[in-house]
């Protein structure tokens, strides 16, 4: 069998950059603060970051799998990174519809 050379595509790349971004903007202590005070809606933001994460490396690691003939295995592949792609996409939805309202100028 052969090995499958998987590289990060824009897009994938472009998710973590936004995780990344929304990481350091709501870690900036003025907009930290505000955002401290709702625990709750801090735990779902940070929570739904997390996710997005931990998702991308589950696709990626889907996608530079070896491949294989065993039915069971392509299943498990198959119906994983199907439930992955939900859970990020659950992920998100939450991320934005959580109302984290803070004034970009740092207030």
């Amino acid at each position: 069998m052969e090995t499958i050379e998987w590289t990060p595509t824009p897009e994938w790349l472009a998710i973590q950059e936004i995780e990344d971004k929304i990481r350091d903007f709501i870690n900036h202590p003025r907009r930290q603060k505000p955002l401290l005070r709702d625990k709750p809606k801090w735990h779902i933001l940070t929570s739904g970051l997390d996710v997005l994460g931990d998702t991308q490396l589950a696709i990626a690691a889907y996608l530079s799998a070896k491949p294989t003939k065993d039915a069971g295995t392509c299943y498990l592949l198959m119906y994983g990174v199907l439930q992955v792609l939900f859970v990020q996409q659950d992920a998100a939805r939450n991320i934005a519809k959580g109302k984290h309202s803070v004034n970009p100028s740092g207030g």
